[in-house]
């Protein structure tokens, strides 16, 4: 069993890999939170991974650094993604707020604030729900 730093269940960040078109991997650390039977975090509605996604809905979460590494030896989880909108898409980012309230006011909060003001969609404005295969 993997020690607590390098389990996703435990970890702060985590290291979120979708698949190109090509079939090679893409990853970007994400901060996560347990939701339904899986893990979820939000997004820009228009960001690549978002758009990956919708192409493939195969992906792979590990738990990482705030650079997005990965340790030799961390838990490396299958599973499916699907795009959450809505009281989902909320539900998922009141969980964020409580688990990360201090960098999320630094880091979300403002883009989101002036994002209104240009009228553009504001980072985080959808969920993304990994689903992991069964026996994981």
């Amino acid at each position: 069993m993997a020690n607590k730093k390098m389990n996703v269940a435990a970890a702060k960040y985590i290291s979120f890999t979708s698949f190109r078109t090509d079939g090679s991997a893409a990853s970007t650390p994400v901060w996560a939170v347990p939701f339904r039977d899986g893990y979820a975090f939000t997004s820009d509605d228009t960001s690549f991974k978002v758009k990956r996604i919708a192409a493939n809905p195969r992906v792979r979460i590990s738990p990482s650094t705030f650079r997005g590494a990965v340790a030799e030896g961390a838990e490396v989880l299958e599973g499916s993604a699907e795009l959450l909108r809505g009281d989902d898409f909320l539900a998922v980012e009141k969980l964020i707020k409580r688990k990360y309230w201090l960098g999320w006011y630094i880091a979300i909060a403002p883009s989101q604030f002036f994002a209104r003001f240009k009228k553009k969609t504001a980072p985080g404005s959808v969920a993304i729900l990994v689903t992991l295969k069964r026996g994981e």
